[in-house]
């Protein structure tokens, strides 16, 4: 340990022989490993597999080992979350529309496309 903390010309050789042996792996412990994957994760694995195939495979059982029942919870949270999103963002939306309605009615307004006027109404009522 001291030669690898100090001498840096040891420390790179003792790197590259250490890849060499990793290179040429022992079948023997690959073949436990395997094993060991295959009880622990429930994975099949027969050594031509990249470890992004054998991730794959573990999601996919991990998610069809999930009850029916809380898959369909998990819809059902889904819909009503992005109901509550539609649901405010036309809120959202409703109060911008009333908004530019109000502001074209002023500029109407003020362009004279409209006026208001107090009529007076001669009104008769019977009461009996």
């Amino acid at each position: 340990m001291q030669y690898l903390r100090e001498d840096k010309d040891f420390r790179s050789l003792f790197i590259e022989e250490i890849k060499k042996i990793a290179d040429e792996a022992d079948p023997y412990l690959m073949g436990k490993y395997r094993n060991n994957i295959s009880d622990n994760w429930g994975v099949e694995v027969s050594g031509d597999e990249t470890m992004a195939v054998i991730y794959t495979r573990l999601i996919n059982n991990k998610i069809n080992q999930i009850p029916r029942g809380i898959k369909n919870l998990f819809l059902i949270l889904v819909a009503a979350s992005f109901f509550g999103l539609l649901q405010i963002s036309f809120t959202i939306l409703g109060f911008i529309y009333s908004f530019f309605s109000c502001i074209i009615l002023i500029i109407l307004y003020k362009a004279r496309f409209y006026h208001f006027e107090k009529v007076e109404i001669e009104k008769e009522e019977i009461e009996l």
